[in-house]
C-alpha cells in the first residue's frame, strides 16, 4: 500500500474493520517513508487514514537523512 505522501506499507495480510475504521495485521509489517522506516515483527493496528499507527514488537527502526540512516531512531 502506498500513501499520497509516499509512505509504503508492506505486509503479507492487511485487514480493514469497517465498523472501527481501522487496518490491522498480525503478520510482519514494514513501513517506509521518506524520513524513516519501521519493521514490526508482529504487525500493526492503524486508523484508516494511517495518522495513528501502533506497531507490535518493533524489530528495527531508523531515521533516514540525506547522509544515510541513524540506527534505532537515535
Amino acid at each position: 500500500m502506498v500513501s499520497i505522501k509516499g509512505d509504503t506499507l508492506t505486509c503479507d495480510d492487511l485487514w480493514w474493520d469497517q465498523n472501527l475504521q481501522k487496518f490491522y495485521t498480525d503478520k510482519p509489517a514494514l513501513l517506509r517513508s521518506p524520513t524513516n522506516f519501521i519493521d514490526a515483527k508482529y504487525g500493526l493496528e492503524a486508523t484508516q487514514d494511517f495518522k495513528d499507527i501502533k506497531f507490535k514488537e518493533v524489530k528495527d527502526s531508523r531515521i533516514l537523512t540525506e547522509e544515510g540512516t541513524v540506527p534505532n531512531g537515535q
